[in-house]
């Protein structure tokens, strides 16, 4: 909870020895340094209290570049797409939590992580004997290669809002994306002998 100058000056004079030398008068020498001495501790107390939401990315806001610095962003996904605070602070969330598996999982939260819905199918090949025709979507024709192809559906852009308090002027008031970023991080994040397919749906 933030303090006040005049919390932080109650109590300085609660807190005063009882004698003929603390005067409590309110222009005394002694009541002056006190005010003077409460800016300061105000100040100090909530720029400590600033430190702890400095400390998460989810909340940094005056420490964000270095945050970006220490994650060596902006990278070669996001340098023309995470252009405003919002946008910047999820690249930054993304890849400080990332753990680094290769799961559908993960690239799940990856996406939702930088604001995208999406549905990701891993696909199999048609085999006689065992498939049906018609039964299910992840199926393909062309060999045992297709198990090496996987399609990414992208169910429209991402919306960024300017949200009082997490955006910063001159930012947009609302901005459409392409998921770019996306779907560099998972031809850079899935495995080296696979192969993504984007798939862009309109709104």
């Amino acid at each position: 909870m933030k303090a006040t100058d005049k919390e932080y000056y109650e109590q300085q004079q609660g807190l005063l020895p009882v004698g003929f030398a603390w005067s409590r008068e309110p222009d005394g020498i002694v009541n002056r340094i006190l005010a003077g001495l409460a800016v300061v501790w105000a100040r100090v107390h909530d720029r400590a209290l600033a430190l702890v939401e400095e400390a998460d990315p989810q909340t940094a806001r005056e420490t964000l570049a270095d945050w970006e610095e220490n994650l060596g962003l902006p990278d070669e996904c996001t340098a023309d797409t995470a252009t405003t605070l919002q946008e910047r602070r999820a690249a930054v969330v993304e890849k400080y939590t990332s753990n680094g598996n290769q799961s559908l999982t993960r690239f799940y939260n990856m996406a939702q992580d930088l604001g995208y819905s999406v549905t990701i199918i891993e696909h199999r090949p048609f085999i006689c004997g065992i498939s049906r025709c018609g039964a299910s979507g992840d199926i393909l024709n062309g060999g045992h290669d297709v198990r090496f192809v996987w399609t990414v559906t992208v169910h429209g852009p991402r919306l960024t809002r300017f949200r009082c308090g997490v955006s910063a002027p001159p930012e947009r008031l609302c901005k459409f994306t392409r998921a770019a970023d996306l779907e560099c991080r998972l031809r850079k994040n899935g495995y080296a002998h696979t192969l993504p397919v984007m798939n862009y749906e309109e709104m």
